[in-house]
């Protein structure tokens, strides 16, 4: 998968057809993975799939704030899910209230002098552009005068209800970890930097703040990390800091990217 952390960078030997979706893509959970399955349908083995994503949460630079809700994934994560998901391209941009002033149309003519897309995926009740005027109607407008066509994918229901980021963020927070497992396609985790005690290896927290935490308590988890697995406990406090004991582990990780993998609720904390 190639990256490209500005439009100017986008590589010109991109093979057609070239399809491309737009978004946040928070968690990267079952509905996203249906509307990236469903490019590969319109490019097929020989042409390209482009995700156009962010670097930052929008609405960290829209309402000026750290962060309104907490994160599913850091963006080495979601770097990581986009390459297991086949992603040919991956448009990294660093959103900014530039960006956030640009009309729909401004904003697709951009991305084209560089990436000649011939279809825009995206699922139903997207939108972007100042304003959020980039909805179904003005998109659909744009596509003669831009020369791509533009498809809306129904949101993937699962159990009576619509799979989003959201949905998935209200059960890891009130700890209902099979449930968050059967949207993601995946157990939930999370892929941050570990700072381990220098006096003891087996001792590890993480800084999580900015992320979706289950509810304070004691759970069952894996790392990995250095292509090795270490069974794990991590405790999440009532103030949510992460702290995790690592039985077994001899080595220094302080500092090492490692994916905390949430396998079973051991006990909640009562107050």
């Amino acid at each position: 998968m190639k990256i490209a952390k500005k439009i100017e960078e986008i590589p010109s030997s991109l093979k057609s057809p070239i399809a491309l979706t737009i978004g946040t893509f928070d968690g990267l959970h079952l509905g996203h993975q249906h509307l990236l399955h469903n490019m590969r349908k319109h490019v097929k083995d020989t042409g390209t799939i482009v995700v156009l994503t962010f670097a930052n949460h929008p609405l960290q630079v829209l309402k000026q704030q750290q962060s309104t809700a907490k994160l599913l994934n850091s963006i080495e994560q979601k770097i990581q899910l986009f390459q297991d998901l086949n992603v040919d391209l991956l448009i990294l941009l660093e959103f900014s209230q530039e960006l956030s002033l640009l009309s729909p149309e401004d904003f697709l003519k951009q991305i084209q002098t560089t990436l000649p897309f011939s279809h825009l995926i995206l699922g139903t009740g997207a939108v972007f552009g100042k304003g959020k005027q980039g909805d179904e109607k003005t998109v659909k407008q744009l596509e003669k005068q831009l020369h791509f066509e533009a498809e809306y994918l129904p949101k993937l229901v699962l159990e009576g209800e619509p799979v989003s980021s959201g949905r998935i963020r209200n059960l890891i927070e009130k700890g209902d970890l099979e449930g968050a497992f059967l949207l993601l396609g995946r157990p939930f985790s999370l892929y941050l930097p570990l700072s381990i005690n220098p006096k003891d290896f087996q001792k590890a927290s993480i800084n999580a703040d900015n992320y979706c935490l289950p509810p304070p308590g004691h759970y069952e988890a894996k790392i990995l990390c250095n292509e090795k697995s270490f069974l794990c406990t991590v405790s999440i406090d009532s103030n949510f800091k992460v702290n995790i004991d690592i039985p077994g582990c001899e080595e220094n990780l302080s500092d090492v990217l490692a994916e905390i993998v949430f396998l079973k609720t051991l006990s909640k904390l009562e107050f």
